[in-house]
């Protein structure tokens, strides 16, 4: 494997696990934060119902306290309506009553008195063992359920009273939308861990081939010195570890060429040694390959150097004889020993048999590696002729008898091989069909899987929509109910202003002409339409949105939406519309967040001033970016803009962003604001060009 691929795995290991680890660790925190969110809101709502309950309700207690009518009219409904806002499941108190715990309040699950299916009063509770641990620590107590209402929590808070009774107020709400935020969460962080880790690829790649780079051009030239290229140089700057590197693989090229021209002078001295004596001087590497023969061979058996020079010994060996020489040198190789007086026959280069007496030694390397033969052979064809045939006849007859005994042997161990053979393949055969059956049920199996596991996630999308809507719904009540004093106080304003009017109008002794009369009616009606303006400003933001998605031209929306507002003669318009804008939107909605938007700019600006309306798309999503050159809003106010209540204006409730950023959610969009104090403002709205209806 190369180096360059070796730091590329190496570091994409690197990226992943440190991906996965603050991918998991991003998600449990979420999970923790969600569920303090809802142990908090549940504490709130039973300390609400606290509030509510007389101070010595729970001392002055007994079964006749209340008529059954007046308990359901009166505690029930009461509870009812609270849940309801709350979003929460029940509300209850129970009290200690003679070792019994019995509902001192309750909560219809259908929250409809009529039904009749909340716990009576003094009812004892059917699980007194759920209240054990919040009266053993006397601090609140929460829990996770299931019934038939989904997944939920509850808290129990148990209090005692003056007169020293123990009674604890609870609270319960489903978690059956917290469960789809988890969801949406995980997916989040898994869409970063994809994003990190192909971030982490392409770093990967380009950090493996800085580093690889020099370490590859060193490898070449090391190869091509192996290759006995030594005018080869290597040149690599930049890092002096590099540097240094190539210097010395420089000088080794130099010392090693150096030391082949000493081998080259040495060699030749050797073949003149060789050439000078009667015998002929042998080489054969460790395959018995020939690397070097001396001239004399061309005297002994009739052949070139080089028709001998990398063949195997053994090609110009007699017929009858090779296969008794090939024993013999598989045997001397394996031993690596050295060899004397070893008779060969070899056919001269004419036809006549050449009888050659072998000697030779092993060739090993500096470490120890076995590298071939070197030797020498002589002519002794006259001195072994005549002993020769004398012992071919015995070893004829001797090879013959040890023939047969090979063959016996060989057919008794080809019988017993056959045998235990045929067992194995009998187990094998039964093996394969019990895989196959187990196969075949396996893939049913997942089949049956598939098919139910494509019905859950039908239903899972379905139920996360359903809970997304509740959880809105539930967030804006919540904003409502922290609006009240605004509202309050900004209803008090035009209330004030129409009350002195009609004072001034019915005052006695006080004369006017039309004019006045016609001001003073003026001033009346400007209030209640700026009183109307803020409640229906709170009803629009606290009703659900319900989106008619439909193909529209955003530029035509931005002109009905201009039409709309009363543009002071110091503003100037200007518009700046892309083309090709008929994108699937809710054209009322989508109106009145651009109504908003330019609103806010128009009172932004105080003197001469304009307000740029640019609009464009893509092949992803559709843009507006609404531009005004007002006072601005300040880095600390940056975040909080698209918040419920925030203003910094005079006059207003701050809601109006708030509605505009629902409105561009319901889009599966974003809104987004950038300004510079003092330059002025830019409030972008985004979302895709096609929605899921």
């Amino acid at each position: 494997m190369k180096i360059r691929v070796r730091i590329f795995f190496a570091i994409c290991a690197v990226v992943v696990i440190s991906s996965l680890f603050f991918t998991i660790a991003g998600y449990k925190a979420q999970e923790k934060a969600l569920l303090g969110g809802v142990d908090q809101k549940l504490y709130t709502a039973a300390l609400m119902l606290k509030a509510i309950l007389p101070d010595d309700y729970h001392d002055s207690l007994s079964s006749n306290s209340f008529t059954q009518e007046d308990y359901d009219a009166i505690i029930v409904a009461r509870n009812n309506k609270l849940c309801k806002e709350l979003g929460l499941q029940y509300l209850w108190s129970s009290m200690v009553v003679d070792g019994k715990i019995v509902f001192t309040t309750s909560t219809s699950p259908s929250k409809d008195i009529s039904k009749n299916d909340h716990a009576k009063f003094f009812k004892a509770h059917s699980d007194p063992e759920s209240f054990a641990k919040a009266f053993r620590t006397m601090k609140p107590a929460y829990s996770s359920f299931y019934n038939e209402w989904g997944h939920g929590r509850m808290v129990l808070i148990p209090f005692v009273s003056k007169k020293g009774n123990l009674y604890c107020l609870g609270a319960s709400m489903s978690t059956n939308e917290l469960a789809a935020v988890l969801r949406g969460t995980l997916m989040e962080y898994i869409l970063f861990f994809s994003i990190a880790i192909i971030f982490g690829f392409i770093v990967s790649i380009l950090i493996a081939g800085t580093f690889s780079e020099p370490i590859e051009k060193l490898q070449q030239v090391a190869d091509d010195i192996a290759h006995g290229k030594f005018e080869q140089k290597a040149q690599i700057t930049g890092c002096k570890e590099f540097e240094s590197l190539c210097e010395s693989l420089n000088f080794m090229s130099n010392s090693i060429n150096e030391n082949v021209k000493m081998l080259r002078s040495s060699e030749e001295r050797f073949r003149n040694l060789a050439e000078s004596l009667s015998d002929f001087i042998w080489e054969v590497d460790e395959n018995t390959i020939c690397r070097y023969v001396s001239k004399k061979v061309e005297d002994l058996l009739g052949f070139t150097v080089d028709e001998v020079l990398g063949k195997v010994p053994f090609a110009f060996t007699d017929n009858d004889d090779e296969k008794s020489n090939k024993v013999i040198l598989k045997t001397l190789i394996a031993s690596h020993e050295p060899f004397r007086n070893v008779v060969h026959k070899y056919r001269h280069k004419n036809g006549s048999l050449v009888i050659i007496e072998s000697s030779g030694v092993p060739i090993f390397d500096s470490a120890g590696n076995f590298k071939g033969y070197r030797g020498i052979d002589r002519d002794v064809t006259d001195r072994y002729k005549l002993e020769r045939e004398r012992e071919d006849l015995i070893a004829s007859l001797q090879k013959n008898k040890t023939d047969l005994e090979k063959v016996r042997e060989e057919l008794v161990a080809k019988t017993t091989e056959l045998t235990e053979a045929n067992k194995e393949l009998k187990v094998a055969n039964e093996d394969l069909g019990k895989a196959t059956k187990e196969l075949k049920k396996t893939k049913i199996e997942l089949e049956v899987l598939n098919v139910d596991l494509e019905k859950r996630i039908d239903e899972r999308t379905k139920d996360l929509r359903q809970a997304q809507e509740k959880l809105i719904r539930s967030e804006k009540l919540a904003s409502l109910g922290k609006a009240a004093g605004s509202l309050s106080h900004e209803l008090r304003n035009p209330l004030g202003v129409i009350s002195n009017a009609i004072y001034y109008l019915t005052s006695s002794g006080v004369v006017m002409d039309n004019a006045k009369l016609e001001k003073y009616l003026n001033i009346i009606k400007s209030q209640i339409r700026d009183a109307n303006n803020i409640i229906e400003t709170a009803l629009d933001f606290a009703k659900a949105k319900s989106m008619v998605f439909g193909k529209n031209n955003l530029n035509k929306c931005v002109e009905e939406a201009l039409a709309k507002l009363v543009v002071p003669k110091n503003i100037t318009i200007r518009k700046n519309f892309g083309k090709n804008l008929d994108v699937v939107f809710d054209a009322v909605y989508m109106c009145q967040a651009i109504v908003d938007v330019v609103k806010n700019s128009i009172e932004a600006i105080e003197g001469e001033g304009f307000v740029e309306i640019s609009t464009s798309i893509d092949s992803v999503e559709a843009k507006v970016a609404i531009t005004d050159n007002g006072k601005g809003i300040g880095q600390n106010d940056i975040n909080s803009v698209f918040e419920p209540l925030f203003s910094r204006k005079a006059r207003g409730i701050g809601l109006g962003l708030s509605i505009v950023k629902d409105i561009v959610s319901a889009h599966n969009g974003v809104v987004t604001a950038e300004s510079t104090p003092g330059a002025g403002t830019t409030i972008i709205i985004r979302f895709p060009v096609r929605q899921n209806t």
